[in-house]
């Protein structure tokens, strides 16, 4: 039966054996007799055994390949004379001339409509199509009766028609795939939108009825999920676009077919996509214009991007006081100076310690659909400012009205006068260095230094070093050591002091007692607070006068108290002494030059070296009358007024008292007594209280 029919006979060579179902079936319903081999050498069987009208013969399979099967095919006297349709997925540009020269008839590009198919098929000239039943070599008969028989002639075996049945309603949906495929493709190329939905729907009917017959569906849905994944990649439009879910960009796929690609086109896909902002044009064109050229695909490439928003900022301050902590360095002994970590900030007057940075308001975006995104707008940020901030004229800087420690905590910017510490100097606070006020609520710690320019309250012991600019108030003790060094420019009070060496610029007035400690002070030294109000051991010396409740002690402890003491004014005094004996001693070696070369020498009078030296010498000697002058008026303050040395309860013998440079030693104790000197009659007077 088939071989009376093989003028009419189609062979389709394909390793793709859904697309040798395929094309079975446009060939089956254009007319055709259709044989299919799945690979080189079944095709050539297939070839000489039923000597077909045409033979479609894809290239690119495993084994034999396509160009081996045309030129066996070619070469073989049997077979020669057959037309050869090569049709391949290949692009290579050569291809189609190496097809012809190895005696093809005809060339078809994969992947092609069924319009193109039969449009070779009609150059080449076949005959028409009969109008007798349509076989398929493996797809059994065209009923279930007739099926049967064919199976057991070809292949000697009985079936069910139960059997049959289930194999047909394979066959069919397999068919039924191919020719949605082909169908789908040509919808696709003409620019529609095909319902997939609805094809799936119906495959899932199909499926269903098939099962119900009993027959294993598990191939079918195999072949179903594979159709679905190769059909959305076959179908999809030659233009795409994808606008992610922010939609902040969009991306353009596109697929050469069968003509070329317009850039109006695809401009007008963006719009119907949405698509209106930040479009990249000059980039469409060049994807347009690759594509066409090289009629290549492209994927999902940006062709449009969206302004992302720009989030204002809210006004802050930017200060100029901050500083950051100094680094720990070793010294050449290894050692790290771990009381010297923290700075404190500080400001003078009239310097600018801060500065507002106004608010910036932001910027809005835009999606690529043209939608706003809002941006955070900045908000101004008000700051309280307390009484010692001056404010410029355009309300964006800040000025220290004082001297202080600047900060600010967020909301409110200010200096203040004074600086606290909540505990002792210690490690936890280091040394305190400030140009003001300072208050501590704690003990200074032996080792730790404060130095300060303005005054400075201890509520605790003082053990440390200080340097201070105006007033030091220590409520209780001053404790010292060997090491112990304290500056203070203006007043001290405090309860006690004990070893320590101290100099002042001011008054001293302690309230019960100095002990063993060496006191320094430009004007009085008191001890009158408390009982006992004693100054026991070690050099009082005042400016002024020198006061206390007792001074010395009965164990004869070596005490000395000297008033009148200017020690500031004699050091000064005693420097320009020094200096005028430097200048004396420059003008006696002047005058020996002179009365070597120059004494009683008349004729030298007008010599220039001569000149020199003599007017040389008349500088120096009004350089040291000028110090001389000094001098006299420094002695003479320092002596106008002549202090006293005050024992309210108790002066004890053996302590030895100055007034001025005079000195007087105590014999035997005197009770509540006034010591003054006399300088008239250079004699120490003793006034009773």
């Amino acid at each position: 039966m088939v071989n009376s029919m093989n003028d009419k006979n189609i062979l389709f060579i394909d390793d793709d054996k859904l697309i040798c179902e395929l094309i079975d079936e446009i060939l089956t319903n254009a007319g055709y007799v259709s044989y299919t081999a799945y690979s080189g050498l079944a095709g050539l069987n297939l070839a000489l055994t039923f000597q077909p009208k045409l033979i479609i013969l894809d290239i690119l399979m495993p084994k034999l390949n396509g160009w081996d099967v045309l030129k066996l095919l070619k070469f073989d006297d049997r077979t020669k004379h057959i037309p050869v349709i090569v049709a391949t997925a290949s692009n290579f540009p050569d291809d189609r001339k190496k097809a012809f020269s190895l005696g093809a008839d005809s060339f078809i590009q994969k992947p092609f409509t069924s319009k193109e198919l039969f449009d070779v098929l009609n150059l080449i000239k076949l005959p028409e199509a009969v109008d007798e039943p349509h076989l398929h070599y493996h797809v059994l008969a065209s009923s279930t009766q007739e099926a049967m028989e064919i199976v057991h002639r070809e292949w000697n075996i009985d079936v069910s028609r139960l059997e049959v049945e289930k194999l047909e309603s394979k066959v069919s949906f397999s068919n039924k795939i191919s020719i949605l495929k082909v169908t789908l493709r040509d919808i696709a190329i003409s620019n529609e939108k095909p319902d997939l939905d609805a094809v799936f729907e119906q495959m899932d009917k199909d499926i269903k009825s098939i099962a119900e017959t009993g027959t294993d569906i598990t191939e079918l849905m195999g072949k179903k999920d594979k159709f679905i994944q190769e059909l959305k990649a076959e179908i999809a439009p030659p233009i795409e676009v994808y606008v992610t879910d922010d939609k902040m960009k969009a991306y353009l796929s596109l697929r050469y077919i069968d003509r070329d690609i317009n850039r109006e086109d695809v401009l007008e896909h963006l719009a119907e996509a949405g698509v209106v902002f930040g479009i990249k044009r000059k980039e469409v064109e060049r994807l347009v214009k690759t594509v066409n050229e090289k009629k290549t695909n492209i994927e999902k490439f940006l062709v449009a991007q969206g302004k992302p928003p720009k989030d204002g900022k809210d006004s802050t301050v930017k200060l100029y006081f901050t500083k950051a902590a100094p680094k720990l360095v070793e010294d050449e002994k290894g050692r790290v100076d771990f009381k010297s970590v923290k700075i404190i900030n500080q400001a003078t007057a009239g310097q600018l310690i801060a500065e507002k940075l106004p608010l910036e308001k932001g910027e809005d975006g835009i999606t690529v659909t043209g939608e706003k995104i809002s941006a955070h707008k900045g908000k101004d940020i008000p700051i309280k400012l307390n009484p010692n901030i001056k404010v410029s004229e355009d309300g964006m800087k800040f000025y220290s009205k004082i001297v202080g420690n600047p900060y600010f905590d967020g909301t409110e910017l200010g200096v203040n006068e004074l600086y606290i510490v909540e505990g002792d100097v210690d490690y936890s606070t280091g040394n305190i260095i400030f140009v003001g006020d300072v208050r501590i609520k704690g003990n200074v710690l032996s080792g730790f230094e404060i130095r300060a320019g303005g005054n400075v309250t201890i509520e605790g012991f003082l053990e440390g070093n200080v340097n201070i600019g105006r007033d030091l108030v220590v409520k209780k003790g001053i404790i010292g050591t060997s090491e112990h060094n304290l500056k203070i420019e203006g007043d001290l009070y405090c309860e006690y002091i004990q070893n320590a060496s101290i100099e002042v610029e001011g008054n001293v007035e302690v309230a019960t007692g100095i002990v063993n400690s060496r006191i320094k002070a430009d004007r009085d030294v008191k001890v009158i607070g408390r009982k006992p109000g004693s100054i026991v051991g070690g050099v009082i010396q005042a400016g002024t006068n020198i006061v206390a409740n007792v001074i010395g002690s009965p164990m004869g402890v070596k005490t000395v108290v000297m008033a009148s003491w200017n020690a500031k004014i004699k050091k000064k005094i005693n420097i320009l002494k020094t200096a005028m004996n430097i200048k004396k001693q420059h003008l006696d070696s002047l005058e020996r030059i002179y009365k070597k070369y120059y004494s009683g020498n008349q004729k030298i009078e007008k010599n220039s070296d001569f000149e020199k030296l003599t007017k040389k010498m008349e500088e120096v000697g009004k350089e040291i009358d000028i110090l001389e002058a000094k001098i006299r008026k420094m002695e003479y303050v320092v002596n106008k007024y002549i202090g006293r040395v005050e024992a309210r309860d108790i002066l004890y013998s053996g302590v030895i008292l100055y007034i001025g440079d005079n000195r007087f030693e105590v014999k035997h104790d005197l009770k509540s007594v006034i010591i003054r000197y006399e300088g008239k009659t250079g004699e120490f007077k003793k006034i009773w209280r």
